[in-house]
């Protein structure tokens, strides 16, 4: 038995993969050939487009025409009204930034992994594992900002876990602005790295808030200020007003926590078995990452919450159960056994 799944074990797991790949380009194609949408915040989209292009400012006030919550800052929507203006209103255009966005999230996600695990193959496998739940593979394409604004977040923490926090991670501050300005609570990655300096008492901690916080804010005034505050009523003061619908946030932790298992079962064997990996500082982070977004994940209590809540959680586990695959595969352990068997059964189970 043993030498049959050492024999077909790859080629079940390279099926597999492949499979959840194919769903992924399918059902992305079919989402960019199709001119209906059965989510509303798409026609948002447009519309919030569509005004900006017309009027320069998409934050109504509410006294008339239109009625709605312009519920997202301007940088992924400048560049739909841009579209709009050249070749006028359509869904095929947005969705397809998104889903070249949604590819740029893949790039720096196997890029960051084949960093953390120092090999291509399980980078490449841990890279289409992200892709195989029904929550990516329905949004991946979807004209939303999401999948943009977590591109960028991914793309800022990325270079913060290789160069660290000194001065040759400055790339990393214009990503984590640009990700706000694509989606306003696009905090989360940024948060871990500052709550890992304030942890570790490093002496660092306040510049690198002053240089993060500060420019964001003065951007975010200058905004308000444009739009004669509102940015400000709309982004904070409207959307904050949502209902919540609290037994909603259980069934979601449940369903979350299912799709996940094995992947929180891999992290779970890392932290236990190599504790000292995770007490460093690409553990540390990685750590934090995942918990602020199992923490931000009650906000899909939210009305109008859809799946697109799954997914910057789903990257985070993904990226900490590779992290703690990393670790055990430590000299002291059975390399190639815990490379194929814990992978191969990790894949298989989600």
């Amino acid at each position: 038995m043993a030498s049959l799944l050492r024999r077909f074990g790859p080629v079940l797991l390279a099926g597999i993969l492949a499979h959840g790949a194919w769903e992924f380009v399918a059902h992305a194609g079919a989402t960019l050939r199709s001119p209906w949408s059965g989510d509303y915040g798409e026609g948002c989209t447009l519309a919030m487009a569509q005004l900006l292009a017309e009027r320069g400012n998409y934050f109504p006030d509410l006294a008339d025409y239109p009625f709605f919550v312009a519920n997202y800052p301007p940088a992924f929507l400048s560049v739909v009204a841009l579209t709009q203006e050249v070749l006028g209103p359509s869904l095929f255009v947005p969705r397809l930034i998104a889903l070249v966005a949604t590819l740029g999230l893949l790039a720096v996600l196997f890029d960051t992994l084949r960093w953390m695990l120092e090999a291509w193959a399980p980078a490449l496998a841990f890279t289409v594992l992200f892709v195989m739940p029904w929550f990516v593979t329905t949004w991946a394409a979807l004209a939303r900002v999401d999948m943009t604004a977590i591109l960028l977040s991914l793309a800022g923490l990325s270079i913060v876990l290789r160069r660290g926090t000194g001065a040759g991670a400055w790339p990393a501050l214009p990503l984590f602005w640009l990700a706000f300005f694509t989606k306003q609570n696009a905090l989360i990655a940024p948060a871990a790295v500052l709550l890992d300096l304030a942890l570790a008492r490093d002496a660092r901690f306040r510049r690198v808030l002053a240089a993060y916080a500060l420019p964001l804010g003065a951007l975010f005034g200058l905004l308000v200020l444009a739009t004669h505050g509102g940015a400000w009523r709309h982004l904070v003061v409207y959307t904050a007003a949502s209902t919540y619908e609290w037994g909603r946030m259980g069934e979601s932790y449940v369903q979350l926590a299912v799709i996940g298992g094995p992947l929180l079962l891999l992290a779970w064997a890392g932290e236990a078995l190599a504790p000292a990996a995770f007490r460093k500082r690409t553990g540390r982070i990685l750590l934090l990452y995942f918990g602020l977004n199992l923490a931000g994940f009650a906000t899909i209590a939210k009305a109008g919450a859809a799946q697109n809540y799954f997914i910057e959680p789903w990257l985070a586990t993904v990226l900490l159960a590779a992290w703690a695959l990393r670790c055990l595969l430590r000299p002291d352990f059975d390399g190639a056994k815990w490379h194929l068997g814990t992978l191969r059964l990790v894949v298989a189970a989600t």
